[in-house]
């Protein structure tokens, strides 16, 4: 019977999850752009250049960001300074 309802989609689900419990906020009014600008950067400097695409198409708030010529040279910046770790490591 159960498989019957399932191919029917009449079957009723067991529990339902609040959608917005599930969702986090973080609107420019919970989190300043500087905040915001800071993370981005780590994220940019982890993930490399894609991630700049992949952030200004999350949503509007993050495009804005992320489009803007100084966010770029900061995170290109970022990635300059950072240590060379890679050149570091000693082959044995």
């Amino acid at each position: 019977m159960e498989a019957r309802s399932l191919l029917n989609a009449t079957l009723q689900p067991v529990f339902r999850v609040p959608r917005q419990s599930a969702r986090m906020d973080i609107s420019q009014e919970k989190l300043p752009e500087g905040i915001i600008r800071r993370i981005l950067r780590f994220v940019v400097l982890e993930d490399g250049d894609p991630a700049i695409c992949t952030l200004a198409h999350t949503c509007k708030n993050l495009n804005y960001i992320v489009s803007q010529g100084s966010f770029q040279k900061e995170a290109h910046f970022n990635w300059l300074d950072r240590p060379p770790t890679q050149l570091l490591a000693i082959k044995e």
